[in-house]
């Protein structure tokens, strides 16, 4: 069938049906991301051990202390950076912000994770019988 000869059989209700289902498909889209829960603090570990936790709701900078020097850690609306650290190479800093995952100085010993549940409440990573 060419395509003249399928708009010719379409009623106006099947067009007003077909972008009625194209508008909640892409509408969805907006509510996916309003729904999904927003992070909740991030973590700061040196030399595996905790050090701080940190809400992502409110704006603050941390320094601390690790193997060879002091990090500098920013949290900023729901996003983390490290601002400077004492490490050669300085990738972490390169890295630049995150708002989910992990960010490491290496040689510093400082890693930095963003979870997204608050203190206490129980992760699963997966349910078996």
């Amino acid at each position: 069938m060419k395509l003249r000869q399928v708009l010719d059989a379409t009623t106006r209700a099947d067009r007003l049906l077909f972008l009625t289902l194209v508008a909640l498909a892409v509408s969805g889209f907006f509510f996916a991301a309003e729904l999904s829960p927003a992070p909740y603090s991030a973590q700061v570990d040196v030399d595996g051990k905790p050090a701080y936790r940190l809400p992502l709701g409110q704006n603050a900078i941390v320094a601390v202390n690790g193997k060879e020097g002091i990090t500098t850690i920013e949290v900023k609306v729901r996003r983390v950076r490290i601002v400077d650290s004492p490490c050669p190479h300085k990738l972490c800093v390169k890295r630049g912000w995150i708002s989910s995952g992990t960010l490491a100085c290496v040689p510093n010993g400082v890693v930095v994770t963003i979870h997204g549940r608050a203190p206490g409440e129980e992760e699963l990573d997966a349910i078996s019988r």
